[in-house]
């Protein structure tokens, strides 16, 4: 079986999900918090210990969607900066459930 080929185009109008961490002014981050927990596509909103202050976990339509997010809507946030998106390829465990073989190869 041949893997086919897909060109950039076909992929960037496929669904994405992305790890995304910021570094924020953490005297802001209850507002940042709850202002980035007004999307409907961010599904989780997490203030951290360490080099990184903040983690969203998101879901975007496609990738035009998720390079607004990242270029526009999240840069006019005040306090936000320095973000760093990570696309996830694949998710073996999610929320405490692991995933099942033909619900991988769906992704």
């Amino acid at each position: 079986m041949s893997a086919e080929k897909k060109s950039f185009e076909e992929i960037r109008k496929k669904a994405v999900r992305s790890l995304i961490s910021l570094r924020i002014d953490t005297e802001k981050a209850d507002q940042i918090g709850k202002e980035l927990s007004q999307y409907d596509f961010v599904e989780d909103v997490l203030l951290l210990t360490g080099n990184i202050d903040m983690m969203l976990k998101a879901h975007f339509d496609d990738y035009d969607h998720m390079k607004r997010f990242l270029t526009v809507q999240l840069t006019d946030i005040d306090g936000v900066g320095d973000p760093t998106s990570m696309m996830i390829v694949s998710s073996y465990k999610e929320r405490n459930k692991f995933l099942k073989a033909d619900e991988l190869e769906a992704e």
